[in-house]
């Protein structure tokens, strides 16, 4: 399981992220403050954020530990794309595991039919949602709830999950993520493309290290051997600062990240994730 990948692994830090003096050595992590109780967790959406640069409305999805906002140490987040199909997952398996962590999910703007989800989750147009992201969103949730920069996970699922493995390539001199995860990425989508973007960053990624975690289902229907076309020309890449986990489940396309969440959320050890305020 996944688990056994990170045993013993330095940890990874990113730089580049809103409030970074630049110093990327691990010891600015701490041991996170393990929460003494389960949380209650809010499926319904907590408002809608207005994006001006996709003329867009978003739902918003919060789950908070027990022991949020803490008055030493911040925590580390999870954005979670598809939040109306996913977020519930996450943060039940944070839940469950008493992890400190924020989980935030952001749903789709459904005005047009979830067409808008193909269009930017592929490329080219997934630039201009990753600006969305880290130029309007993230630091929305930032300025509204206390949470530790450095340790933001991205986790998406089938199209968002294309999108997760294609983004820290699309801001390779400083990647925002520390943790990104693909459940099943759609990486059947324009792989002429995909080759040559991956081509593209590997002049350019920084000597900075982050995570990228592919998860693929088994049971078809299923992205299976797409996903490993994807890590495949990952590693033929060579990525000095990117290093590449996958792992599988006996789970179709559709219940992938619902069974397997609390374990991928295990393994990526995000109660040694925290800084001290």
């Amino acid at each position: 399981m996944i688990k056994s990948w990170v045993n013993g692994l330095c940890l990874l830090m990113l730089v580049g992220c809103s409030g970074d003096d630049g110093d990327s050595s691990p010891d600015r992590f701490t041991s996170c403050e393990q929460p003494v109780s389960r949380a209650s967790i809010r499926y319904e959406p907590a408002e809608n954020f207005h994006s001006t640069l996709l003329d867009a409305d978003f739902p918003v999805y919060a789950y908070f530990p027990a022991n949020w906002p803490s008055a030493e140490q911040a925590l580390p987040v999870i954005y979670v794309l598809d939040g109306e199909w996913h977020f519930d997952s996450v943060a039940e398996a944070v839940d469950t595991l008493m992890i400190p962590a924020i989980v935030i999910g952001i749903g789709n703007d459904d005005s047009d039919g979830y067409a808008h989800r193909e269009r930017y989750f592929r490329l080219p147009d997934s630039r201009e949602y990753l600006d969305f992201l880290l130029g309007e969103f993230i630091p929305a949730m930032e300025q509204r709830f206390e949470q530790n920069a450095l340790a933001r996970v991205l986790v998406g699922h089938s199209y968002s999950g294309l999108f997760v493995a294609q983004a820290p390539f699309m801001r390779p001199e400083a990647p925002e993520f520390y943790h990104y995860v693909s459940f099943d990425g759609s990486f059947w989508a324009h792989q002429r493309r995909t080759r040559d973007f991956i081509d593209e960053a590997g002049s350019l990624y920084a000597e900075r290290e982050t995570s990228l975690w592919l998860i693929r289902a088994l049971v078809q229907p299923a992205n299976d051997l797409d996903v490993q076309w994807f890590g495949n020309l990952v590693r033929q890449k060579e990525f000095s600062s990117l290093a590449v986990y996958d792992d599988s489940f006996t789970e179709d396309h559709y219940a992938l990240v619902r069974k397997s969440a609390e374990s991928v959320v295990e393994a990526l050890e995000l109660e040694t994730l925290c800084t001290s305020k």
